[in-house]
């Protein structure tokens, strides 16, 4: 059976999905039911284990917002992506998968307006 965790700052905090009043260091048992529902919302301060998220928009083995932030951070270092300290919403997690696969590329297009420049004016000096 899964089993939700909380580890956040405070003493004491209401858990997710109406599970009621969570003390630090507490863990639960939920149902996959439960998983199913609330596994998504799901922040830093609580970890859920024993549960893997079936869903995966495209079946791709791609984070999606259908995945975990836990499951996201996995894949990010798993991929070798630096994900830093600090508290990161699954937006920024996505964010980040984003550019890890499609890296911006800046630079190029600078040179290629140079280019463009360049040749613009000398088709005007002609």
């Amino acid at each position: 059976m899964p089993t939700l965790k909380y580890n956040g700052m405070y003493w004491t905090r209401k858990g997710p999905g109406g599970v009621g009043e969570m003390t630090r260091g507490m863990e639960i048992t939920v149902t996959d039911e439960w998983c199913a529902q609330y596994a998504n919302r799901i922040n830093d301060e609580f970890m859920l284990t024993g549960y893997e998220a079936h869903a995966d928009e495209g079946n791709d083995g791609i984070p999606d917002p259908s995945w975990t932030v836990a499951n996201i951070k996995k894949w990010l270092g798993d991929e070798g992506v630096e994900i830093g300290y600090g508290y990161k919403t699954k937006t920024v997690l996505l964010g980040m998968v984003e550019e890890h696969l499609n890296p911006s590329a800046s630079e190029p297009l600078v040179e290629e307006v140079a280019e463009v420049a360049e040749t613009q004016q000398e088709n005007t000096m002609e």
